[in-house]
């Protein structure tokens, strides 16, 4: 159906702009479809928020970030969206129960 052709759409742009405005209204306005109206549909068709979906974004990319490579922890949040290093940290701790570095150590382990 063209919702979910429209959805799948501002899900891929979501996925390669992390880094960038993925906010609501931004992606009503990208397009064209009132905010409330976005948030409805996209809750409808992925049986999430929008706001959860791009936690969920997120995390996935700072995870693979974690375990691929010797990025610092504030370039990742940089990549995944963040202004604040601690910021990213709170949010991931929150999701996962580890610290980006805790996470990262156990992975190498």
């Amino acid at each position: 159906s063209r919702t979910a052709h429209v959805i799948d759409q501002i899900c891929q742009y979501i996925e390669e702009h992390l880094n960038e405005d993925v906010s609501l209204v931004h992606l009503a306005e990208r397009h064209y479809f009132n905010p409330s109206y976005l948030s409805r549909l996209f809750k409808q068709e992925r049986g999430i928020t929008l706001s959860e979906y791009i936690e969920k974004c997120r995390i996935h990319r700072a995870e693979q970030l974690l375990k691929d490579g010797d990025l610092k922890v504030r370039d990742i949040a940089s990549l995944v969206g963040y202004d604040a290093a601690h910021s990213f940290t709170r949010f991931f701790k929150k999701v996962t129960g580890l610290t980006p570095q805790k996470y990262r150590e156990n992975y190498v382990r």
